[in-house]
């Protein structure tokens, strides 16, 4: 066995034995982290035969940013050596991104091309995961300039995924986004919900004997549509009946949340201001409950009104892109235990992204006055750069009506209801996806 297979393996063990997983649905086992080892390990070479070729606009303007201040000269050569040195993915003991200069000739790689099918869901948190979890990639990652770059740099790359030419690789192909495997992957998931057996052309709007199954874009792709019924709306005219907003699996619930908390504490309190990055709005929450759940890479990801009611509130928030909280990081866990992907992702790190990373707020006024106010907030993570709201302030939605969606990758979202609401029957947190429309909480009458 050569070196490189052989690091291959040992990396291999390591995830199987440290992360903590079902196989499941939408969710990431031993061989996902593998595989995603293989499309980082593709991607590193690559760029490393690309050292001097021209970069996007917007990283180099990261690169004159760390090569002329000494702050994030400081930060992005740290970050590398900061990596403990049980993580040895290449034949030289290192990390498969090596410093600064290669990590931003890989970034370039995925920016100006398709997501390749084997990273999902992540390309560029995969390429970050390590040195994301040191001290200085924790004060890098949360520093308004980087992520203005940052922010930027998805842009560029989210208005690329909506062209024609992205569709490249929507194919049927062997690594093609529309191959059997890949489509039964995500069939699997939208069926878990309800343990029906449908196929991925019964599941979702497209037509098989199209070129890229009818889909003009990547983007179009990932924001697919269910076919009409696929998901009804539970009890449509009984406001009692609150419904999920999103295709999801719930992570956790809080009651009795505070205007202000220390969500960056390894105790995942919700902390509204932060959360909803508005005083006045927070101020009518206060010791209200928070219920959250999770979209897998392979959910649907349009979200849902969970109530009747009028848009009072609509509004984005830029928060950071690749930041998680240094209790989930090498810094706050034994390096055998570091988790790269979903579980620190969302399980360990669901208040601080709540309050952190780029999200949209809805607030709506339900028809009902015992509900009141009830807050939406899609946490768009890491590679989502654009939650997108489709209603207005003003406007009236039914209970199931679309109000936005996500545009890339996993994310999560949280409901925020007020205090004095009697709520009933919230589901535990759980490794099971929940069907979009379907109950999440009921009204104690």
């Amino acid at each position: 066995m050569d070196l490189a297979l052989q690091t291959s393996s040992q990396l291999h063990t390591l995830e199987s034995a440290s992360i903590n997983v079902h196989s499941r649905p939408g969710a990431f086992t031993a061989e996902d982290h593998h595989k995603h080892y293989q499309a980082r390990r593709s991607i590193a070479e690559r760029a490393a035969n690309n050292k001097g070729q021209a970069l996007t606009p917007e990283l180099e303007e990261l690169k004159i940013l760390i090569e002329t201040n000494a702050r994030f000269h400081l930060y992005f050569t740290q970050m590398f050596d900061q990596v403990p040195s049980l993580y040895t993915e290449d034949i030289a003991g290192n990390p498969l991104i090596r410093d600064y200069e290669h990590l931003l000739q890989a970034l370039n790689l995925v920016v100006t091309n398709p997501p390749p099918q084997s990273s999902l869901p992540l390309p560029i948190y995969d390429l970050l995961a390590f040195p994301l979890g040191t001290t200085s990639g924790f004060a890098a990652f949360v520093d308004p300039e980087v992520n203005e770059l940052l922010h930027c740099m998805l842009s560029r790359w989210g208005a690329y995924l909506k062209t024609n030419d992205s569709a490249s690789d929507l194919t049927t192909q062997d690594g093609g986004w529309l191959a059997p495997t890949v489509l039964a992957s995500f069939a699997a998931t939208a069926n878990a919900p309800f343990n029906t057996t449908r196929t991925f052309e019964q599941i979702f709007e497209c037509d098989p004997g199209a070129e890229h199954y009818g889909f003009n874009s990547w983007n179009d792709f990932f924001t697919r549509q269910f076919r009409p019924g696929l998901r009804p709306i539970a009890s449509p005219d009984d406001d009692d009946i609150i419904v999920s907003a999103c295709e999801s699996r719930p992570v956790g619930t809080s009651k009795g949340v505070q205007l202000r908390d220390k969500f960056w504490a390894k105790g995942q309190p919700y902390s509204l201001v932060d959360m909803l990055g508005d005083e006045t709005i927070a101020t009518s929450f206060v010791n209200g409950t928070v219920f959250q759940a999770f979209l897998s890479a392979e959910s649907y990801h349009r979200w849902h009104s969970p109530i009747s009611g009028t848009v009072r509130y609509a509004y984005n928030i830029q928060g950071t892109y690749y930041s998680n909280p240094l209790f989930a990081s090498f810094v706050g866990l034994n390096a055998s235990d570091f988790i790269v992907g979903e579980t620190a992702a969302i399980d360990g790190s669901r208040s601080y992204l709540s309050a952190m990373a780029t999200r949209a707020v809805v607030v709506l006024e339900a028809d009902d006055p015992k509900i009141g106010l009830v807050a939406f907030i899609a946490i768009g993570m890491e590679e989502i750069s654009s939650c997108e709201i489709t209603v207005k302030i003003g406007q009236h939605v039914k209970k199931g009506d679309e109000t936005g969606s996500f545009h890339y990758g996993g994310s999560s979202y949280a409901l925020i209801f007020q205090p004095g609401l009697d709520l009933v029957d919230f589901p535990a947190p759980n490794h099971n996806q929940s069907g979009l429309n379907s109950p999440v909480a009921v009204v104690a009458v």
